[in-house]
């Protein structure tokens, strides 16, 4: 027995107007997409933020310099603007380069950090290059022995490499969230029952319409169905058949079939409702009941399920830990992001703090419901 989805409708004159017309779409919201690209910017944009970073220091001996007074060096950290530091340049006393290594497939790369004493304390510099600090301190230390030099102002290196791939990954990231984004496009749809034509108009969000309307010329349509497949775009794996989505087609007296788009869609309940929609627009008459069960089985065999494997008791737990994890890591990037920009904290400081911590719980937190609710559940949209 056919369900209420596909129950036969009467056979009726059709009185519709051209203006009449219905709308396919806007199709579901590529959720894990849409965080993983969110994700992938903040954490572009986070590491260009800390690639473009510098440390200044300017030390004025007569005149002025940033508005400072003579005899005094002023210290500008480039991560916040209230950890500035004002001092006398007598208290300057030793300028040396704290040197570090690190190491990656066979390549050594040294590093340089400018270390100010001054008086009983130190003051450490952004590392850069050692290739930087090394002629940053021999001029620092070159003004510091001639009392005739005016003013020095040295400013640590930027990393461009680190600037170079949080760019590449911050479009990579908005190249996810365009895929999102053309998901949410509809297609009015518009019947000139005189002339027996389907005008498809295509439109983003907020109305935004790319072209002119297609017109479709539909003679004596009988049924509406819906022609399931997967649906595939450039960040689909190659192994992979893509998401269950689907095409709208209408089914002329012929026997010919004329799909409403030129490539299919996804979702699943979006379609369905599409096409019954789409047949009482265009009049189609009564269904038998061998077709409505035809139909209705296609539609159950294109039914999206649960991800496999993750149904049974190792799959639940895999689903809670995957979720803790990656929840926890972003969280924790989260917070960093705010403690550098909001809490105005350094980044040798040590982790913790209400920044730390509360982004790693709710990302926990998150994390476990978002992998629950997607892994348990099938995406009828």
């Amino acid at each position: 027995m056919a369900s209420d989805l596909f129950r036969p409708i009467e056979s009726r004159p059709v009185f519709t107007s051209p203006d009449a017309g219905v709308t396919w779409g806007p199709f579901p919201l590529l959720r894990v997409r849409l965080l993983v690209g969110l994700v992938v910017v903040a954490f572009g944009l986070g590491m260009g933020f800390m690639g473009m970073l510098s440390d200044t220091l300017t030390c004025a001996r007569s005149g002025t310099a940033s508005g400072q007074q003579p005899g005094t060096c002023l210290y500008q950290s480039g991560s916040r603007s209230s950890r500035d530091r004002r001092f006398a340049l007598a208290d300057l006393k030793e300028v040396s380069v704290r040197h570090t290594e690190t190491r990656n497939k066979g390549n050594v790369t040294r590093w340089g950090q400018l270390v100010l004493r001054i008086g009983d304390r130190e003051l450490v510099m952004a590392r850069e290059l050692a290739e930087h600090a090394d002629p940053h301190e021999r001029e620092l230390k070159s003004f510091l022995d001639t009392p005739t030099a005016p003013q020095l102002r040295i400013q640590t290196q930027r990393q461009m490499p680190l600037a170079i791939f949080a760019l590449l990954t911050t479009l990579a990231g908005l190249g996810l969230l365009y895929s999102v984004l053309s998901g949410r496009r509809r297609y009015r749809c518009t019947w000139d029952a005189l002339a027996q034509v389907l005008s498809v108009q295509q439109e983003w969000p907020l109305g935004v319409r790319t072209g002119p309307p297609v017109t479709l010329s539909l003679r004596k349509p009988v049924d509406v169905e819906v022609d399931w497949g997967h649906v595939s775009d450039f960040w689909t794996h190659a192994r992979a058949l893509g998401a269950r989505g689907g095409t709208p087609q209408v089914r002329l007296a012929d026997g010919t079939t004329v799909p409403i788009a030129s490539k299919p869609m996804i979702g699943y309940q979006v379609h369905l409702a599409a096409a019954e929609a789409l047949r009482e627009l265009l009049g189609c008459p009564r269904r038998t009941l061998a077709e409505a069960d035809r139909i209705q089985s296609a539609a159950e065999a294109a039914r999206p399920l649960p991800p496999q494997g993750m149904q049974g008791v190792g799959g639940k737990i895999a689903a809670v830990w995957l979720g803790s994890c990656c929840g926890s890591l972003a969280g924790i990037f989260v917070g960093m992001l705010l403690a550098l920009s909001v809490g105005h904290q350094k980044m040798s400081d040590p982790a913790g703090g209400v920044f730390f911590v509360g982004g790693m719980l709710a990302g926990i937190a998150g994390g476990i419901w978002f992998a629950w609710h997607f892994s348990q559940n099938p995406d009828l949209r």
